[in-house]
């Protein structure tokens, strides 16, 4: 990803932005949800994209994408110079960039166990053991269990030499029993806040 962030600036910078910065950013999320004793949903999803912002004759620029090849980064990098010049024509005053010293950052949330190495099969017993347990108790007619993951990577990349980047890691996990008696229905809910520390 950094050869392509690199490639961006490059391509804007070649085209006479003045400035030029690239976010590319991945994400994955993984939803699992389980009704008394079956899985009642499951989605796997992982997508990405990038954007390229410039400045070039006075004027921001913007162009982005959600196809991530080397040809599709030139191409929206020369396209966010494009849109540059042309609202340059538009525009009154020249932006005016005040220039910051480059930065090095990286973050990575703590995660011991990777939530998407986890086999889907051990997150579907979990789900279903813990919805056993709620329901082996009298009086116990609905159990829910929901299981929710997300990871986040992100690379920001500037002509100012600026690097930054994050790997991010969410997990989610709540279960509810519903009891019936005496005329009554009553649900209780357990929901924890997500946490970034892996499964």
């Amino acid at each position: 990803m950094h050869e392509l962030a690199k490639l961006a600036v490059d391509t804007a910078r070649s085209r006479g932005a003045t400035f030029a910065d690239v976010r590319i950013m991945q994400r994955r999320r993984q939803s699992l949800n389980a009704e008394d004793a079956r899985i009642a949903h499951l989605s796997d999803n992982a997508d990405a994209g990038f954007g390229v912002r410039v400045l070039a004759d006075g004027a921001w620029g913007f162009a982005a994408s959600g196809v991530i090849t080397r040809d599709e980064i030139q191409r929206v990098a020369g396209r966010a110079v494009e849109v540059a010049k042309a609202s340059a024509r538009a525009i009154g005053k020249p932006v005016e960039w005040a220039p910051e010293p480059a930065a090095e950052l990286t973050f990575n949330s703590p995660c011991e166990i990777d939530p998407f190495g986890v086999s889907i099969p051990e997150k579907v017993e979990l789900l279903l053991g813990i919805n056993a347990a709620l329901t082996k108790h009298e009086g116990i007619k609905k159990a829910f269990g929901r299981m929710a993951l997300r990871r986040d990577e992100k690379l920001y990349v500037n002509s100012d030499g600026s690097v930054m980047e994050s790997d991010i890691v969410m997990t989610a996990v709540e279960y509810s029993a519903t009891a019936v008696g005496k005329g009554e229905v009553k649900s209780r809910a357990y929901v924890p806040p997500p946490r970034t520390l892996g499964y």
